[in-house]
């Protein structure tokens, strides 16, 4: 069980204490000073490609990246070529952006409001959206992901969790933008949507399957 200190802290180290037992084998991750996403240029200072490389090259603690780009939205990033591959722990939250908000309807297909689009039409052959290989893990909320020939999300983590997005649509989630899978779990556990309303997730017009789960294991997900 991985637990998650939202506090984004500048740094400082600390211990975690329970005052009496409710869980073992608790791993708990500070999230660190965030890295800021505040355009929706493809590459350079600000975009969200320089944040997950910055976030790789710091892999040893627990990055957030969070968006604070002006103006009302939706922002599209369109991508030239495919995002570095996430290589460590990694938070990335859409729902930091101004005006976003998490579904709150119990009922309808989902009430919420995204502001972050990642759009691949032009990011080539084969290319996937968002993708964890081997040793990563975190967290993926708010975005809408669309357009890859790849997979929306692909993972290979030992722990993802994805929620509150739109895979396979833009960002209001009644246009298709197809990606060749929606998500693709190919190892490890990930953890898509929940039962919270907060956690639903709109996974529809992808040209292949909206999720596929693969490989040797195909157990906890």
């Amino acid at each position: 069980l991985i637990a998650i200190d939202n506090a984004y802290s500048t740094g400082a180290t600390g211990m975690c204490h329970s005052q009496s037992p409710l869980f073992d084998n608790v791993t708990i991750h500070r999230l660190y000073s965030p890295r800021f996403v505040t355009n929706a240029d493809d590459s350079g200072d600000g975009s969200l490609r320089q944040a997950l490389t910055s976030a790789n090259a710091s892999a040893t603690t627990f990055n957030s990246i969070l968006f604070s780009i002006p103006g009302d939205g939706p922002h599209t990033i369109n991508l030239a070529s495919p995002l570095p591959v996430v290589t460590g722990p990694v938070w990335i939250d859409g729902f930091s952006q101004s005006g976003a908000e998490p579904n709150q309807s119990l009922f309808l297909a989902s009430t919420a409001v995204l502001k972050i689009a990642l759009t691949g039409t032009a990011a080539g052959p084969g290319a996937n959206g968002i993708e964890f290989v081997p040793g990563s893990y975190g967290v993926i909320r708010g975005l809408a992901i669309g357009g890859f020939q790849g997979a929306g999300i692909r993972s290979q983590s030992t722990g993802l969790i994805v929620n509150g997005c739109h895979v396979g649509t833009d960002a209001a989630g009644t246009t298709a933008v197809p990606n060749g899978n929606g998500i693709e779990r190919v190892s490890g556990q990930t953890d898509i949507g929940g039962p919270a309303t907060v956690e639903r997730m709109v996974i529809a017009g992808n040209t292949g399957d909206g999720i596929r789960i693969t490989g040797a294991r195909s157990t906890g997900n």
